[in-house]
């Protein structure tokens, strides 16, 4: 039973499907997200297949029990395939003590009886790059390649290193979430574990200094680069720079620059009502990112309710391949006793356009309104307009501009008569579509930012990793043995003379196809 486990354990199907199968897993690792929480996976996978994630370790593939077994059960497999082989190898890169027999030779892939000189064969063989070892009484043995043979080892060498370092990362090692605001310092972060984050303490103290961010054409961040002060438990501080795929070190601990965004931004709004067409002098401040609900105290606006989600530096908007910048933008969601929460997207400096969410995936479209909310002109004719609709009706888009059509006949004779012909004309229509998109959207009012600044944060990731440095060895060996297998291929040949020195019979040996020497070519003659 041991030697049938032997045998099993060395044979290259039993590494190659181990191999495959860690292959299988952490694609698995990559396609579903890691170290999510509960929620989080019941929302993206649904509650039967967030189940199966928590039971199956499927949240945290690479510490999983099952792949660090795999991975211990190749470092076993590897071991003894070289511990087997790796003497046989050995000793074909020896100079043979005697000539192998012209009965095993003649199962070589080359093997071609020949009537040539010697000195012929030598030059030919020579010519090709190969060398001559040892001269017998009845045969010369050439090789090329020796140190071919060694990518071999190297190459399985790399997995049980590769392996090794899987092992010690999974089992010794962590990677920490920290959310690092400019301006602020922290000495602890987060960990994933257990389906919930566990605040870790740091052996050192990190503050942001500044985040530097570089932009695409299209307002998308292109690279974004944190200044960093760390000091040590010795009170020694020092100044360093992360950017993305530009990691540093501090005390053993790998930092990576991960993302970047709204660390908890500070905000002011006014309110532009539309039934009562009032804009009120009350500002309501709050900070992003924190679900901080700001409750309306105001007259009929009490039971309402804005929560500033996200703040944006700029916002840029493509159109007909032009771009496009509205500035600094939030994200708010505004609760009502009457309807689910409704999410929208406002500008500082554009605040006549309002981005209206339209899902996960898609996120916000900027939409003109038609009138400026920060002025008065129009906005009483769209409370009367507004007035006017029968709330119980449900109109389609075509039946409401028809109907508003209909009644900003009437109302503007006496809301617009003050204005020239073309104010009228500009005003009116802008009035229909405002009045179109709060019937269609639903807002009771139109938050309007008064002041804002953004304050950014840098998302870093701390990981201790102990088995990085047995990736960098195994990956380099892995390389090297690949490239040495490949470009240096080891190749035998024996050639056996007669007692006039004339050859009789070649035969070589190679471990790649399409190396064997050009021996075909020889014929009596030569």
């Amino acid at each position: 039973m041991f030697y049938r486990a032997i045998d099993f354990l060395s044979r290259m199907s039993t590494a190659v499907s181990i191999l495959i199968l860690l292959a299988l897993v952490s694609t698995v690792g990559t396609v579903i997200v890691q170290s999510g929480s509960e929620v989080f996976y019941q929302a993206r996978y649904g509650e039967f297949w967030s189940k199966v994630i928590f039971a199956l370790s499927l949240d945290s593939v690479y510490s999983a029990w099952w792949f660090l077994g795999l991975a211990g059960f190749l470092v076993v497999s590897v071991s003894i395939c070289l511990l087997r082989n790796g003497p046989h190898l050995l000793r074909q890169l020896n100079t043979p003590k005697k000539p192998i027999s012209l009965a095993q030779l003649r199962q070589w892939p080359l093997a071609v009886e020949v009537n040539s000189n010697k000195t012929s064969v030598d030059k030919l063989l020579s010519k090709q790059g190969f060398s001559e070892v040892k001269t017998y009484s009845n045969a010369t043995y050439w090789h090329k390649g020796k140190w071919g043979r060694m990518g071999y080892f190297f190459t399985h060498i790399s997995v049980v290193v590769l392996s090794i370092g899987a092992l010690l990362t999974g089992v010794g090692g962590y990677r920490l979430s920290l959310h690092l605001v400019e301006g602020q310092a922290y000495n602890t972060a987060a960990l994933w574990q257990n389906g919930r984050f566990t605040a870790i303490d740091l052996p050192f103290t990190i503050s942001n200094k500044e985040i530097l961010v570089e932009h695409y054409f299209t307002g998308k961040p292109s690279q974004f680069t944190t200044h960093l002060e760390v000091t040590t438990p010795d009170g020694k501080t020092t100044e360093q720079t992360i950017a993305v795929n530009k990691p540093i070190t501090i005390m053993g601990q790998r930092l990576y620059q991960a993302d970047y965004g709204d660390g908890g931004s500070d905000v002011s709004f006014k309110l532009r009502q539309i039934k009562t067409s009032i804009f009120p002098d009350a500002v309501f401040s709050g900070q992003t990112g924190y679900s901080q609900n700001l409750f309306l105290d105001y007259k009929e606006l009490r039971s309402y309710a804005l929560i500033p989600d996200k703040m944006a530096p700029q916002t840029i908007i493509t159109e007909q391949d032009k771009t496009n910048n509205l500035g600094l933008s939030v994200e708010i969601q505004i609760h009502s006793p009457t309807q689910s929460p409704t999410k929208i997207q406002i500008f500082k400096d554009s605040p006549w356009v309002i981005g209206v969410y339209s899902g996960d995936d898609e996120g916000f479209n900027p939409v003109f309104i038609g009138l400026d909310p920060t002025k008065e002109q129009g906005w009483s004719l769209v409370g009367k307009l507004l007035d006017n609709l029968n709330p119980a009706t449900n109109l389609t888009p075509n039946e409401l501009q028809v109907e508003l059509m209909s009644k900003v006949k009437d109302l503007a004779i006496t809301e617009l008569s003050h204005l020239s012909e073309e104010e009228r004309l500009r005003v009116g229509l802008g009035a229909i579509m405002a009045a179109s998109f709060l019937y269609q959207t639903g807002l009771p009012f139109i938050p309007i930012i008064t002041d804002a600044k953004f304050k950014p944060y840098s998302g870093i990731i701390i990981a201790h990793d102990p088995g990085f440095y047995w990736f960098l060895l195994g990956s380099i060996l892995l390389i090297v043995g690949i490239s040495m297998m490949l470009y240096l291929p080891f190749v035998r040949v024996w050639v056996y003379v007669n007692n006039k020195n004339q050859v009789t019979f070649v035969a070589a040996h190679a471990n790649k196809v399409g190396v064997l020497p050009k021996i075909k070519k020889l014929d009596s003659n030569t």
